[in-house]
This record gives structure tokens, C-alpha cells and sequence, in this order.
């Protein structure tokens, strides 16, 4: 109920059973945002001390596939930053590299250099 207040009652767009079905038709759906900052060290001054306990206990509980070990929010973001700064930066498609560069011929701007991994 908290996000169909924030996002549609809130926004002034739909909510509940107004908001259209996906697959119902072509029109637009409407659909309503809702974005809130929020310093949570102003409710509890040991936020960042009780998060991490948190969520090294999310971390320790038993897995249910024992080759997949309990991740939380942030960890597969973490892991893809160690993999792409061990690769010396983010490895693009050939075909990638090549529709970047019919891009900036046509924009006019300099292309980029398709390199090999060593």
C-alpha cells in the first residue's frame, strides 16, 4: 500500500486496478514515480554501524543453493566493479564498437578504438 500511495494516490497518477494491464492494449500507462532522499542517521545516529551487522547477517545465513552463497543489495554491483577494474575496464562487443562508431561518424565526433584483450 505504500508504494501505490507514494507513487500513484501521491503523484496524482493511478493506482490500484486504475493503472492499465501491460499486454491490455497500446495506450500509454500512465505510470507514476516516486522518489524520496532521506539522511537516515537522523532517525538513528548508528545507522551505518547496525546496516553492516545487518547485512553481514543476511550474508551468513545458509544458502539455499550451497554454490550460491546470500548476497544483499550492492554485492553483485561490487563484485562486476573488482572484475572490470581487473580487466582494465569494461570489454564491449565488436558489433558494440562498430554501431558506436557508425554513430559518431555521423555526429561527427571521434570514434573509439576497438582494442584486444592481452
Amino acid at each position: 500500500m505504500m508504494v501505490e500511495a507514494l507513487c500513484g494516490v501521491m503523484t496524482g497518477g493511478p493506482y490500484a486496478h486504475h493503472i492499465r494491464k501491460w499486454t491490455a492494449d497500446k495506450s500509454p500507462a500512465h505510470v507514476s514515480h516516486s522518489f524520496i532522499a532521506m539522511d537516515p542517521t537522523v532517525f538513528n545516529p548508528d545507522y551505518k554501524q547496525r546496516m553492516g551487522d545487518f547485512m553481514g547477517e543476511m550474508r551468513s545465513l545458509d544458502p539455499v543453493d550451497p554454490d550460491k552463497p546470500v548476497l544483499v543489495a550492492g554485492d553483485p554491483e561490487r563484485e562486476h566493479v573488482a572484475e572490470v577494474e581487473k580487466d582494465g575496464g569494461i570489454w564491449y562487443h565488436r558489433n558494440v564498437i562498430s554501431a558506436m562508431n557508425t554513430l559518431a561518424k555521423e555526429l561527427k565526433v571521434e570514434e573509439i578504438l576497438e582494442l584486444q584483450k592481452q
